[in-house]
């Protein structure tokens, strides 16, 4: 689901697929989650700082970084295989509980178009990433990769 701070995951979630009415009218938290450029950043950072600490210490640098929006733009965009796949596999048996309990058939739910980072926000990534990550030829081709992900698999960056 899109990232959305003044509206509730579960509330998202219902209106989402046509059923507003059974959301709660209160939940008591809403969804603080990071958008595209935060989860890309985090995403290199797990993968090129060993410890904890450090990892950490790069998220609190980020969060400095002036003109860094982690909390606001798009959110991370998920393939269409992968929803396929978790559909068919991971949440089958909820799915169809759901359908018999409830009447609500998701199996054939529209996916919305993937959202995906702009090349401005692919290349605040690139330079937060070159600033405060080890260099290298890895990172290099990791950040060449999860960048094509981020932007759709058929765009060029």
């Amino acid at each position: 689901l899109p990232y959305h701070l003044a509206t509730s995951l579960v509330q998202r979630f219902f209106c989402l697929i046509g059923h507003a009415d059974l959301a709660p009218r209160s939940v008591p938290e809403l969804n603080k989650s990071l958008a595209g450029v935060g989860i890309a950043l985090v995403l290199f950072a797990n993968r090129h700082l060993t410890d904890a600490g450090s990892r950490r210490n790069f998220f609190e640098r980020m969060q400095m970084t002036d003109g860094l929006q982690l909390w606001h733009g798009p959110s991370f965009p998920i393939s269409r295989e992968a929803v396929d796949k978790a559909i068919l596999n991971t949440f089958r048996e909820d799915l169809e509980e759901l359908k018999s309990e409830n009447g609500i058939d998701l199996t054939n739910w529209p996916m919305p178009k993937a959202i995906a980072l702009t090349e401005f926000e692919c290349a605040i990534v690139r330079d937060v990433a070159n600033e405060h990550l080890p260099p290298g030829l890895e990172l290099d081709a990791e950040m060449y990769a999860i960048l094509a992900a981020f932007r759709g698999l058929n765009s060029k960056l």
